[in-house]
């Protein structure tokens, strides 16, 4: 259950920093609006018309001063630095000459500093996040590495054991040590399919082909003749390299990124 209690933990950790950035965007925004409508009503004040008109004539031309103070010439007359914004393709206009006149406000200490704790902890988060992925794969990848070690293993014991039987060689492995070994290529299975649920069909599938080679392993060598006992020996050794190939392919789906697709299931 390990791998479902992280990824719960995963996915809390996401939505937490997702509620946290979308409420540092919306102290930001906040923020932003106050200074906009502050700097409109200072613009439109009635002790700046002189000097936003000045500022219009030298920043966006052909505008220039109207007849009367505060106003700005048109076609149809002088207009009132309101009346000019409102017309077609001057509000950018206004935009600029507004933020050339508007004297530099004193930020709000309040929303600065819960955006700075906000940034801190969206920050935090990203980096929890990034190392408790790092971690899976890592160990994933240990686990990987491990299962294909116990697969080699027992597949050597395996060899061992047929040229023991069927050469009647003296030295050798017996089924008591491919027993041994096979126990830990179970355990490697379990723990392989604990941490990658998609691979568990796999891991049942190699573990349903350990159980046919026990059953074998179990059934008594011929005594004679030798060609039987080599028969034997190659029905063992058949099952034991299609565990092996089952066992690689779920090393290699332990080593991809969880979005790849695992490689196709052995036959």
């Amino acid at each position: 259950m390990s791998h479902i209690t992280t990824a719960r933990r995963s996915v809390r950790a996401c939505l937490l920093g997702l509620l946290l950035a979308v409420a540092v965007l919306s102290l930001s925004g906040c923020a932003s609006s106050g200074e906009s409508d502050s700097a409109l009503a200072y613009c439109l004040a009635t002790a700046q018309q002189a000097k936003f008109v000045d500022a219009a004539a030298a920043i966006v031309p052909p505008v220039t001063r109207g007849r009367a103070p505060g106003t700005i010439a048109s076609p149809q007359g002088d207009l009132t630095i309101a009346d000019w914004r409102a017309g077609a393709g001057n509000g950018p206009k206004f935009d600029r000459v507004c933020d050339a006149i508007s004297p530099a406000e004193p930020p709000n200490d309040l929303v600065s500093a819960l955006i700075a704790v906000g940034n801190i902890a969206v920050g935090a988060l990203l980096a929890l996040l990034s190392a408790s992925t790092t971690a899976r794969v890592t160990r994933r990848r240990q686990v990987s590495d491990s299962l294909r070690e116990s697969a080699r293993r027992f597949t050597r014991a395996m060899d061992s054991l047929v040229t023991h039987k069927t050469s009647r060689a003296t030295q050798g492995l017996t089924e008591s040590d491919v027993l041994d070994r096979m126990s830990l290529l179970e355990a490697a299975l379990l723990r392989a399919g604990s941490l990658r649920p998609r691979g568990r069909p796999q891991v049942r599938a190699a573990l349903q082909k350990l159980e046919e080679f026990t059953s074998t392993l179990y059934s008594p060598w011929p005594e004679s003749p030798t060609k039987k006992r080599k028969e034997h020996g190659e029905v063992l050794t058949n099952l034991a390299r299609s565990v092996q190939q089952r066992v690689e392919a779920i090393a290699t789906g332990l080593d991809h990124a969880w979005w790849r697709r695992l490689p196709p299931e052995q036959p």
